[in-house]
């Protein structure tokens, strides 16, 4: 079929940016990216690329385990403090609570596909793909030190230095503070913060390894996905492996009395110390050896109907900003821009981008708005941590409700069966399948004679 190259202009170099503009580029369009800042490089941790990603990415022609560096998941578990001066026992025969996150991948198949990542390596695949001039399409431009300040759905958006930029798509990937939702809905919605931060950091394994205070930690194998959880259950630590399972990253939650803003920032290790007082000394040694700490604002936004108006869309943060709790922040960002680049193949005119991108509402507006509501409350994630255990158990009202009002199709028995609809979904096959059946439907309402013209 023919294809129409299109001039797309994606505003944001982060993930969500990046893999748009490489799904558009593997579609022959002509792809330019604006980025604000004046360096086109993630900052910040690690990242989890659970199934329902790590194959879109396999199918934009990253490697993860060769250009992302990744970590393949093994297994997770949960410790709960009872005192500050607690001692574990980690290993097979440890102390901690086996989560059977490994029994739920094995039941869809999906075993070692659940990997976890550096931010910084993730995106440096990310942009080499999209810059190389191997590989399908035209290397993508990157533009830097360019801020949008106005959006134009007919196909434009106004610098900050008075430029207009021309697209015949224009994709808004700027993330959380992004306003150019209120294009689309008449009005600004803004991300609200959640009264919660996380202070990221990472730890050399080695590092880990060489100081018999906290060695025991590694113990756990390669791969884990740990949980240590403070006396009070108002703090929490999370860790998991990345670069090859050569760093450790960690995330130490806690509520926060300063919830007015969304600005994260660097943080010190007087900060982690801190954060990390509430646990064994075990973990505060851990904190002694963090670098690239940063202190990350959790917030997010009541879904909203539409991420799309003419030829302008959203992806990532900038269409569904979201709580970490399922880990699905950068997978349904992957998830956008393989739907995306779906979309806009084997087009015969410009004019069709329009209606494409209302297939794209179709498609990602009731998914991912059931993600962010059940990364939403801790009710919620606690229902959810409950029924993980039995996997078969019906499904909590407080989850199957979220379902309803935004689901297509029947709502999931179990929790299993939530896992199969996160973890399982095929984005890229969905995206092929409904762009098959609006042809069909298409060529169904022809007039005989408009077939033959």
């Amino acid at each position: 079929m023919p294809n129409v190259q299109l001039n797309v202009v994606v505003v944001g170099g982060g993930i969500a940016g990046l893999t748009a503009a490489l799904a558009l580029r593997r579609q022959r369009h002509i792809v330019t990216v604006v980025e604000p800042s004046s360096w086109l490089r993630e900052f910040g941790a690690a990242v989890t690329i659970t199934p329902n990603s790590s194959r879109v990415l396999t199918e934009l022609g990253i490697d993860l385990k060769r250009d992302v560096k990744a970590a393949v998941f093994r297994s997770a578990k949960e410790y709960r403090c009872t005192s500050k001066d607690q001692s574990f026992r980690f290993g097979s025969n440890g102390d901690g609570r086996e989560l059977p996150w490994v029994d739920r991948l094995k039941a869809i198949n999906l075993l070692g596909k659940f990997y976890m990542a550096h931010r910084v390596d993730l995106h440096e695949a990310l942009k080499n793909k999209c810059i190389s001039q191997d590989g399908p399409g035209e290397p993508v431009r990157i533009v830097l030190s360019s801020k949008v300040v106005s959006w134009h759905p007919e196909g434009s958006v106004k610098l900050s230095d008075g430029t207009e930029i021309f697209g015949d798509l224009i994709v808004a990937a700027d993330g959380i503070r992004s306003e150019a939702h209120a294009i689309i809905l008449g009005h600004k919605s803004p991300a609200t913060p959640s009264g919660l931060d996380n202070l990221r950091f990472i730890v050399k394994t080695e590092d880990i390894l060489n100081d018999p205070t906290t060695a025991p930690l590694m113990d756990d194998g390669p791969g884990c996905f740990a949980f240590y959880v403070d006396p009070v259950r108002k703090r929490n630590l999370l860790r998991y492996a990345c670069r090859n399972d050569g760093m450790q990253n960690f995330g130490a939650y806690a509520p926060t009395d300063n919830a007015d803003n969304l600005i994260g920032r660097q943080a010190s290790l007087a900060e982690v110390s801190e954060r990390l007082s509430t646990l064994p000394p075990m973990f505060q040694a851990i904190g002694t050896k963090a670098s690239s700490i940063y202190l990350w604002k959790i917030g997010d936004r009541k879904p909203i109907p539409s991420y799309t108006k003419d030829k302008l869309v959203l992806v990532g943060d900038a269409a569904h900003p979201m709580w970490p709790r399922q880990g699905q922040g950068a997978a349904q960002s992957i998830e956008d821009g393989g739907t995306l680049g779906v979309l806009m193949s084997n087009l015969t005119s410009k004019a069709e981008v329009p209606a494409r991108l209302k297939l794209y509402d179709e498609l990602r507006v009731h998914r991912t708005s059931i993600v962010q509501l059940l990364s939403r409350t801790s009710e919620v994630q606690d229902e959810m941590m409950k029924i993980t255990r039995f996997p078969d158990a019906p499904l909590p009202e407080e989850i199957a409700v979220i379902f309803r009002r935004f689901g297509k199709g029947s709502v999931p028995a179990n929790y299993q069966e939530v896992t199969g609809w996160l973890w399982g979904h095929d984005c890229i096959k969905e995206a092929q399948a409904l762009m098959a059946s609006s042809f069909l439907k298409a060529q169904e309402e022809m007039t005989p004679l408009q077939m033959h013209l």
